[in-house]
């Protein structure tokens, strides 16, 4: 039987958290739970404490972020693999043009508002732990 998989939260290896929270609250999402290593859960970022673990959300969306030694800690497998390796998440957005202009100068764009071939108006950009993000809108 095929399960019935209802989401897929993405979960990134990144080399400082509460870097991570700052960079993706620029993007507009929001911090739901950050825990710290003393496995401490704050709603709100402490400058004194060590977050290991977060939580950030947009919409209906979430994604994970995890500290490389909580990672390794939970699953030892995954020791030897670089944090930002080959993945790319793509964002379904409305607004891309005005969402592409808010960004300019704040983050690294690595391929600018363009439209493609297949009828997309899309942008990409580097996070600051490697990870390639793409923000794409139906073209008009």
């Amino acid at each position: 039987m095929t399960p019935a998989i209802t989401n897929i939260t993405p979960n990134l290896t990144v080399k400082n958290v509460q870097e991570s929270i700052e960079f993706y609250t620029k993007l507009g999402f929001s911090l739901r739970i950050a825990i710290t290593d003393k496995k401490e859960f704050h709603q709100a970022l402490d400058k004194a404490s060590h977050y290991i673990y977060a939580q950030v959300t947009i919409g209906n969306l979430e994604i994970m972020l995890q500290s490389k030694e909580s990672v390794i800690e939970d699953n030892p497998f995954l020791k030897n693999l670089s944090i930002a390796s080959s993945i790319t998440l793509f964002c379904e957005v409305t607004g891309v043009e005005a969402f592409f202009a808010s960004l300019k100068g704040k983050v690294e764009i690595v391929k600018p508002l363009n439209t493609t071939w297949y009828g997309m108006q899309e942008f990409y950009i580097r996070d600051n732990n490697g990870y390639i993000l793409g923000f794409a809108e139906k073209a008009k």
